[in-house]
């Protein structure tokens, strides 16, 4: 009934609890467009994450999409894509927690950030000047801006390049394309 008097199917139930987190959390993600999302999601096609566009992104260019068994996390320092949440309503409960705003959000990163006099414009993201997954440091001063798409991009390359090396191993070189 609802899809023939409004065109389309009934909304998930917790799309209210994303609306929420949106807009209690709105400094502490990003907006990208849809042609930003398709382009930044093009070098993780590796990791399989759900299709479709992403529910959430963090200011740090991580993505929350809906899978099938919950809400999943694509953690582009980490480079995995791993459950977070049953559903919004989870997510939104778990995001009340301060530990849990900067396990999930960065959130004291990007307060630092803030301090810093760094403030991201459309199509931006924080980053880290050399990826942690390279020997990077994850300090204040190691923060900066960088294009969202880039981003994500070279960090879905890198990390596919990587995953398979064990722990300490010496990288010399990394290729990235276009």
């Amino acid at each position: 009934m609802f899809k023939k008097l409004f065109g389309k199917g009934q909304p998930p139930a917790d799309e209210d609890a994303f609306a929420v987190i949106r807009r209690d959390y709105a400094r502490l993600l990003i907006q990208p467009s849809g042609r930003e999302l398709e382009l930044a999601l093009d070098s993780w096609t590796w990791l399989r994450p759900p299709k479709g566009q992403p529910l959430l992104v963090s200011a740090f260019g991580d993505m929350f999409f809906r899978g099938a068994n919950g809400i999943l996390m694509l953690d582009t320092l980490e480079g995995d894509l791993r459950p977070v949440a049953a559903d919004g309503f989870e997510l939104r409960a778990r995001l009340a927690e301060p530990e849990q705003q900067d396990e999930l959000l960065s959130s004291v990163w990007v307060q630092a950030a803030e301090r810093q006099g760094l403030v991201l414009e459309s199509g931006e993201c924080f980053d880290w000047s050399v990826p942690p997954a390279l020997g990077g440091r994850i300090a204040v001063d190691a923060i900066t801006k960088l294009s969202f798409v880039v981003k994500a991009d070279l960090a879905g390359q890198m990390h596919e390049q990587i995953k398979a090396l064990p722990p300490g191993t010496k990288i010399n070189r990394v290729t990235i394309s276009d």
